[in-house]
């Protein structure tokens, strides 16, 4: 990555993440086998499986409807064979969201979240791939817990998409995605352990870059550990 998309993102880091004094922090760490569909043109399609390592860290203050999160994935393809020779598609994403909570009830929550990604991949011997994609992203949320089980948590997300910060059409170029996670009830472990469905669909056409689709489907584990 260069230095400007860090200088980027350190900056959007420091807007996103108040001062965060006395707040308590979950951390996430998840794997998942993922399913990909990347389709290019002028470039063979990749229908793949991956191995997708995914980590985070949101803060929170009691009695504040606010949360602050930032999270990261590597998507890591086993090699595949491309004209004759062993090759990699790999995607490496980030993201920085600042969300609220709209209904707070004793099992029930639902948050609005906004903020900022970027996601880029890297190849071997293919000739597709993208670079430096980034925009921002909308992302409603909820939160469920059973009387006598564990909790249900699932999510939306839009995002228009834009690469070198340039305006295109949002019809055509964006990125939806959804997911469900569920936590086991358990007292085995000092952490929480979930299992995890995400779906996702990103699509750019631009004719002076590329145009190109990305179907993806992951089912996973998640382990939260919380602390303060």
């Amino acid at each position: 990555m260069s230095h400007f998309w860090k200088a980027q993102i350190a900056v959007l880091a420091c807007l996103v993440f108040p001062a965060v004094g006395h707040a308590a922090f979950l951390k996430t760490l998840g794997f998942s086998e993922s399913h990909i569909l990347y389709t290019q043109d002028q470039s063979p399609s990749v229908n793949n499986w991956m191995h997708t390592i995914k980590a985070g860290l949101e803060s929170s203050k009691d009695g504040s409807k606010w949360a602050y999160g930032f999270s990261g994935y590597a998507s890591l393809s086993p090699s595949f064979t491309y004209v004759g020779d062993s090759s990699h598609l790999k995607f490496y994403g980030l993201n920085l969201r600042a969300a609220y909570s709209l209904i707070t009830k004793k099992r029930f929550q639902l948050s609005l979240a906004a903020g900022y990604y970027y996601v880029t991949s890297v190849s071997s011997s293919y000739t597709g791939g993208f670079e430096n994609l980034n925009g921002p992203q909308i992302y409603p949320s909820f939160r469920f817990t059973y009387k006598k089980a564990g909790t249900l948590m699932g999510y939306f997300k839009y995002s228009p998409v834009s690469s070198r910060f340039s305006l295109l059409k949002i019809e055509s170029n964006y990125e939806l995605a959804a997911g469900l996670t569920y936590f086991f009830k358990q007292q085995t472990f000092p952490f929480t352990i979930g299992v995890s469905l995400d779906l996702s669909e990103i699509k750019f056409n631009d004719p002076n870059i590329a145009s190109f689709t990305l179907l993806t489907g992951s089912l996973g584990v998640v382990f939260v550990f919380g602390g303060s």
